[in-house]
């Protein structure tokens, strides 16, 4: 059994761990509610500004839009929002895996890679692969604006169409719950005018009069759609980075409680072994003298 000084030492760094874990839990449930709310407002428009592109690029003639040229691919560019800090669990570790995957299916059909990181883990990770090239990266995600974003989706439309990437991806963390946050990879170039299940054909046998007309509607729309993209996935991914800490911070404080308990049982039995031991030495010592 472990001495009563080495058994105090222990519940002294438990106790601090304890505190740690239980500020950053209440800190992670605030920020989570700010940036689930920040998602869930943003999520409504985004889908019907998609579905909106969708239904005009469906719907209108001739593409002669850059961003809707579908090539052979090349190079392959995956704009990639992971963590801004750690103690989150296996998110990050989930989002690199998905990552990963793709980039290897795309490697393998011939294509080279470039990365643009999002979030201070993400671009730490790709920083030390040396076959992939990172033109940017972003971060400190939790002051995320549109200004960042357009800074990004300017250098992907610049590359995109002056032919250094053939194909674009989006590989962020989609939140479900604080316990459950799911790693999507979404194509975002070339764009196509027709998606399955998402194109309802009768919707465009609809008598409409476009002012100014459908393409020049169309391209106002497409950086405003770009930029709405990833910018709603940056606040899914960091409300499913807070969920992830908050989670993985109550299970850690849960535990540090649990140790807590065991640690002042086993204290309190070896102070009982010091005490019961000093008796019998003393009953001991009374009866020598007699």
């Amino acid at each position: 059994m472990a001495n009563t000084k080495d058994i105090k030492k222990r519940i002294k760094s438990t106790k601090s761990i304890e505190k740690i874990t239980a500020a950053m839990k209440m800190t992670s449930t605030t920020k989570l509610k700010k940036y689930q709310q920040a998602a869930e407002m943003a999520r409504p428009y985004s889908d019907k500004l998609t579905d909106m592109v969708r239904i005009l690029s469906a719907g209108s003639g001739q593409m002669n839009n850059p961003l809707f040229e579908v090539r052979e691919k090349k190079n392959a560019l995956f704009i990639v929002i992971g963590a801004e800090g750690g103690l989150c669990g296996s998110y990050n570790a989930n989002v690199i895996r998905k990552a990963e995957e793709s980039v290897a299916r795309n490697r393998a059909q011939g294509a080279e890679i470039a990365v643009i990181p999002c979030g201070k883990k993400c671009a730490a990770y790709f920083r030390g692969k040396k076959d992939v090239e990172i033109p940017m990266s972003v971060g400190d995600l939790s002051r995320i604006s549109f200004k960042k974003v357009e800074a990004v989706i300017d250098l992907v439309k610049a590359r995109f169409e002056n032919k250094e990437a053939d194909a674009v991806y989006l590989i962020y963390s989609q939140f479900v719950s604080a316990m459950s946050q799911k790693p999507v990879v979404s194509k975002l170039l070339p764009m196509t005018p027709r998606h399955e299940g998402i194109i309802d054909s009768s919707r465009l046998t609809v008598d409409m009069i476009f002012e100014p007309g459908m393409n020049e509607i169309l391209e106002a729309l497409l950086p405003r759609y770009l930029n709405t993209v990833v910018f709603h996935a940056m606040t899914e991914a960091l409300a499913s980075e807070y969920g992830a800490r908050m989670t993985a911070m109550t299970a850690a404080n849960t535990n540090a409680r649990d140790l807590l308990g065991e640690l002042s049982l086993q204290y309190n039995k070896a102070r009982q072994a010091i005490i019961t031991n000093e008796l019998i030495d003393i009953v001991n010592g009374v009866s020598g003298v007699k």
